[in-house]
């Protein structure tokens, strides 16, 4: 008998807990990683310029890249920036290049076929119509036009908080009767504007009541362009209403946010209307360092804004 028999009181090949847990965490990241980018890849929603072409009926009017409005961790935690304008400071000079270039488009498109009211509208909430509506009748504005900017959504009304103004007096008052048209110029901005705050409950029933062609027909003769902030085209029947009223339509599609067979239902009810679809503008789209549009296709820029229906 060479050893004494004893009880074992351990495993004499005992595992490694902490390789063994480092390695699952790679390997479920790993797992997760993959199966996202599967449901990127399956997912019938517009990924990149490609995608709007080979997927989307309308042509693509523009892209505008993702940025941050809040770029430091102080402006992050406090949110300070509700949007973001090509007026603001903190817009990156390629963000203002972009907005100005679709602006400046826009406007020889108007020239050519004589439009006057262009509007913005989305298939679906929190996909940028406003911050793309506010930027473009900004850029119209610099080009020392007259430019009336309506914020038709009075579901949940966005163009106060983006410009930083509380209106005197609200587009539901005006529809309603309660107020006279009379657009408030903003000095700062060099805008002429027509908002909405409170909202209003009738609000599918003023905008396709006769008060808002006799508006739009007021601001035809007073203003150059009239861009109108309408809701989402998916949500309400509005968007009819003032499509029929418009002399010209541009449909905003966010990023992976709306399926393709959605934004081509759009596309045909605004092209069924009496305004002209001019097409779509690819909003906040994010790439890798490698694989960038802006690389593709020589320069773009965007924004991370949208607001949501609560």
């Amino acid at each position: 008998q060479l050893d004494s028999p004893k009880v074992p009181t351990a495993p004499s090949n005992p595992l490694n807990r902490s390789r063994t847990v480092k390695l699952a965490a790679v390997g479920g990241a790993g797992a997760v990683l993959a199966l996202v980018l599967l449901l990127t890849l399956w997912a019938d929603t517009v990924q990149n310029t490609e995608g709007l072409r080979r997927k989307v009926d309308a042509r693509q009017f523009g892209v505008i890249f993702h940025e941050s409005k809040n770029k430091t961790l102080r402006t992050k935690l406090r949110r300070t920036n509700k949007g973001l304008l090509v007026t603001m400071p903190v817009a990156s000079f390629r963000f203002t290049e972009t907005m100005y270039k679709l602006g400046v488009k826009l406007g020889y498109a108007a020239k050519n076929n004589g439009y006057q009211v262009i509007l913005i509208t989305s298939v679906a909430e929190n996909e940028g119509k406003s911050t793309v509506a506010a930027n473009l009748a900004l850029t119209l504005a610099q080009q020392g036009k007259r430019v009336l900017l309506i914020d038709a959504d009075m579901h949940k009304a966005a163009q106060y908080k983006l410009l930083g103004y509380n209106p005197r007096v609200e587009l539901a008052d005006v529809l309603s009767g309660k107020a006279e048209y009379r657009p408030e110029y903003l000095e700062k901005h060099g805008l002429y504007v027509l908002l909405s705050k409170q909202g209003s409950r009738q609000a599918a029933e003023q905008i396709a009541a006769e008060r808002m062609g006799t508006l739009l027909e007021q601001a035809r003769a007073e203003m150059d362009f009239v861009i109108i902030d309408s809701p989402p085209i998916a949500l309400f029947s509005d968007v009819e209403y003032l499509a029929d009223r418009a002399d010209a339509s541009l449909l905003v599609v966010r990023q992976d946010c709306v399926p393709a067979p959605r934004i081509n239902d759009a596309a045909d009810l605004l092209r069924g209307c009496r305004s002209e679809l001019l097409g779509c503008i690819l909003n906040d789209v994010r790439t890798t360092p490698f694989f960038s549009e802006s690389r593709r296709h020589g320069y773009g820029y965007g924004y991370g804004y949208g607001y949501g229906y609560g």
